[in-house]
């Protein structure tokens, strides 16, 4: 099967949800036989051409700043095209502009308008193409239940295939990037409302234990501005945007996700796999996947002081932790693996061909 992707920033990829699923896709679809194009955006030192086994990596000429990017990138596409394939698959806003090529599948990560992140005029952009796409293309896989529920609205033919895992990626031993003798909280993504880091800022601040330390990986809109809370707190860290994210995972005592608004998040499993508890909110995806008290800590958003509380809990019961750790694990070893959702995903895309070709 030759697949064209569009959607990724960066390929291999650094932090970034979508960018992590193209790359651990790929490399397990073109371990399968599969032949991948990856059109994404050129950094610095990079090569405009790459042939990785299966993978052949386009890398396009863009304004690095969202998300005028992102329209540079569907331009490229056009561009730089070679030949058919038996599948066009987008993530992303760039995928939202290429459905007139068939068949045509989209993924959608979450919906962007429901964060409210930006500026009106680009969420109502944002809105008009999210359900724009849904209603065009051939086939919606969504990585989360309700952006799944909201896309059968749209579009008979939406699928729910959730994110990925490689758990290899945490078994090799790395260097551990905190303090000793410290209990070790982490935050990782960007640094946006939606994703909750004012919430989690001020529980540190407010509530925070002597010895806690919160470690925030990331960078994003809200750089000055949180950085300004945090600066009179001696248990809060920047550690900025990183290229790799395994060993402040590896390392750490407890993970948090404090997010209003998720698809799928990979960090999530991350933590899971780097056998470290997690404290995360009630969101749609994690609904019927992961139970409070058996695989991680749930609270709700906004709920700042109970959030503090499941972190302290976790902390302090080393019972707690070491269940909640083993079953985790056990559960996104058995899951969540990509060689199982690649799988899942590349069925789907043979019905569609063959649909297509009666």
């Amino acid at each position: 099967m030759d697949i064209l992707i569009i959607g990724a920033r960066r390929y291999p990829p650094g932090i970034g949800g979508i960018e992590r699923y193209i790359y651990e896709f790929s490399k397990v679809a073109s371990d399968l036989g599969h032949n991948l194009t990856i059109i994404t955006q050129r950094y610095p030192g990079e090569k405009d051409y790459e042939k990785i086994g299966n993978i052949e990596v386009i890398r396009c000429f863009t304004v690095h700043k969202k998300p005028f990017d992102q329209f540079f990138l569907f331009i490229n596409t056009i561009l730089k095209k070679k030949g058919d394939y038996d599948v066009y698959w987008g993530h992303g806003v760039s995928g939202t502009l290429i459905d007139k090529w068939k068949p045509y599948v989209h993924t959608m990560h979450g919906f962007t308008h429901f964060r409210q992140d930006k500026t009106p005029p680009f969420n109502y952009i944002a809105e008009w193409l999210e359900y724009r796409i849904l209603e065009r293309t051939d086939m919606n896989i969504a990585v989360d239940k309700q952006t799944w529920e909201i896309s059968k609205e749209y579009n008979e033919n939406s699928y729910l295939v959730e994110n990925g895992i490689d758990i290899e990626r945490f078994k090799q031993r790395y260097d551990n990037p905190y303090d000793e003798g410290k209990k070790n909280v982490l935050f990782v993504g960007r640094l946006e409302r939606s994703k909750g880091i004012i919430d989690i800022i001020n529980g540190f601040r407010k509530f925070g234990k002597s010895g806690y330390i919160l470690h925030i990986v990331g960078d994003g809109l809200l750089h000055d501005e949180v950085r300004s809370l945090a600066k009179k707190s001696r248990n809060i860290k920047f550690h900025g945007r990183v290229d790799s994210v395994e060993e402040y995972f590896q390392h750490a005592d407890c993970y948090v996700l404090p997010s209003y608004h998720e698809g799928f998040p990979t960090t999530v499993l991350e933590a899971m796999a780097a056998k470290r508890p997690t404290v995360v909110t009630d969101l749609p995806a994690f609904e019927g996947n992961f139970e409070d008290g058996v695989e991680t800590m749930i609270f709700e958003p906004g709920d700042v002081e109970g959030m503090m509380e499941k972190i302290e809990l976790v902390l302090k019961d080393d019972s707690i932790y070491d269940e909640m750790v083993s079953k985790a694990y056990q559960k996104v070893k058995e899951e969540y693996t990509w060689e199982v959702q690649t799988k899942k995903i590349l069925s789907l895309f043979e019905d569609l061909i063959k649909e297509s070709q009666t």
